[in-house]
This record gives structure tokens, C-alpha cells and sequence, in this order.
């Protein structure tokens, strides 16, 4: 797969080993039964978002755990190591969200944006809930 940086204009060749992902973003009731952790006043049905890179990676670590695979982040402090030979819930590289991203396409994207996804043109103040 070929990646493109729209600041340098390099495009880079990676190949991806095959991986799940997702069909949507995570919601907050999803990361506050894993974590309980409670909504923090959003939606429950919302994107969880707001969240630091640790909290993400440790609802990942929670999410394997509860699943009973292996989780794929060792975490000391603000120490990760990805542990790439593990089942567990993982956030995805650049490369393969990227991939996901283009939905089978071979251009940076797959459709007109405001069909395919909520901008600030869209007038709104959070994040809408998912699958909407």
C-alpha cells in the first residue's frame, strides 16, 4: 500500500500484515463498561473521545482481559511496548487506519466528506453518535 504525506509530497510503499478493525468508533457506554468508568456527562451512544493516548491503550489492555486473550500493551508508568504477537485489543498503526479509512479505494478517500462524515460545517458541538 502506497502512503502519502500531504506535507512533504513522499509517498512512502508498506505492507500490511493482515487485521480486524472495528466497524465503529468505540462508545462511551462500551469504554465505561470495560473501565468503569462513568460517561462523563456525554452520551452514551457518543464516541468515547477526550481521552488521553494511556486511557486508550489501558481500555484496550481491559477490554483483552475481560475477553480472556492476550493483552497487547506492557504499560510501566508512560512506558508502552507493543507486544505484536499478541490477540489482544490494539489501536491500529497509521498505515492500517489509513487502509481501513479507504474502504477498498485507492485514493485518500471514498466518497464526498460530508456524505461519509460529521465536519464543522455540520454546525454541531460534540461528536454524534456512532453509525449515525
Amino acid at each position: 500500500m502506497g502512503l502519502r504525506d500531504a506535507r512533504s509530497g513522499r509517498t512512502d510503499s508498506v505492507d500490511l500484515v493482515a487485521f480486524e478493525i472495528g466497524r465503529t468508533a468505540v462508545t462511551r457506554a462500551e469504554f465505561a463498561g470495560v473501565k468503569n468508568d462513568p460517561s462523563r456527562g456525554h452520551s452514551p451512544n457518543a464516541p468515547a473521545h477526550g481521552l488521553t493516548w494511556l486511557e486508550a491503550i489501558d481500555w484496550c489492555n481491559a477490554a483483552s482481559e475481560a475477553e480472556g486473550i492476550s493483552p497487547a500493551y506492557a504499560r510501566t508508568g508512560r512506558n508502552v511496548e507493543w507486544n505484536v504477537a499478541a490477540n489482544g485489543y490494539r489501536l491500529p498503526t497509521e498505515a492500517e487506519w489509513e487502509y481501513a479509512c479507504r474502504a477498498g479505494s485507492v485514493g485518500p478517500h471514498y466518497g464526498p466528506l460530508n456524505e461519509i462524515a460529521w465536519t464543522a460545517k455540520d454546525g454541531l458541538s460534540a461528536p454524534q453518535r456512532r453509525g449515525a
